[in-house]
């Protein structure tokens, strides 16, 4: 009567089958997991970039007019060109400025918000209201989340302007603006959890209501 058993061979290749389908399936567990680490921070990017784009849609839609656009010296060597991301606002007596703030190192680049009076600046003239301290400054917000982490990070489209403005006489002013949104400067840059080099575009056109 013979003996029943696997022998060494059918052994090795029970094992090595094993082995190539615990391979197969732990790279298709790590592509899923990493696809969806993509998805959540290409959708937190693109909630935190949009209300953003909301809040300074509506402030300038509300203003009276458009006082002056420019760039912020701030930015120095990390200004494109042709980057006039500075704007400035009035309504009611009270100057709003926005101005993109670039990106380093170790912080994010975010949309600041400076509302301030005449009674801070020395002169309404735009080499006042586009620099970087026009006087006592009423107040400072910062329109996104400056966590490096888990924040957005904001900056210029690369090519465009982050403000367009276009004034036509009997007509309401018109705003363009663009900028790109990109995860935090400290998220990491894996591929798989990022949105790439190109950011996400954000894009909209305004027509400023003119105290209406």
């Amino acid at each position: 009567m013979s003996e029943k058993g696997f022998t060494l061979v059918e052994l090795i290749v029970v094992v090595g089958i094993m082995g190539i389908l615990g391979v197969i399936f732990t790279n298709t567990l790590i592509q899923s997991l990493r696809g969806q680490s993509k998805v959540k921070v290409i959708n937190e990017v693109k909630q935190n970039g949009q209300v953003i784009l909301d809040r300074l849609s509506s402030d300038i839609r509300q203003a009276e007019k458009i006082v002056c656009r420019g760039k912020n010296t701030d930015n120095k060597s990390n200004s494109p060109e042709n980057a006039y991301d500075t704007i400035v606002v009035v309504r009611s007596g009270t100057y709003s400025r926005f101005r993109l703030i670039t990106p380093t190192s170790i912080t994010n680049g975010f949309i600041e918000r400076s509302d301030f009076g005449a009674e801070n600046i020395t002169s309404p003239n735009a080499e006042v209201l586009l620099c970087s301290t026009p006087g006592s400054i009423g107040s400072t917000y910062i329109l996104s989340n400056l966590d490096s982490i888990s924040g957005v990070s904001i900056n210029y489209d690369g090519v465009n302007p982050v403000f367009v403005w276009e004034s036509s006489p009997g007509y309401s002013d018109v705003v363009t603006i663009k900028f790109r949104g990109f995860q935090g400067v400290k998220a990491g840059s894996l591929f798989e959890s990022s949105v790439g080099e190109e950011g996400v575009l954000f894009a909209t056109t305004i027509q400023v209501r003119g105290g209406k």
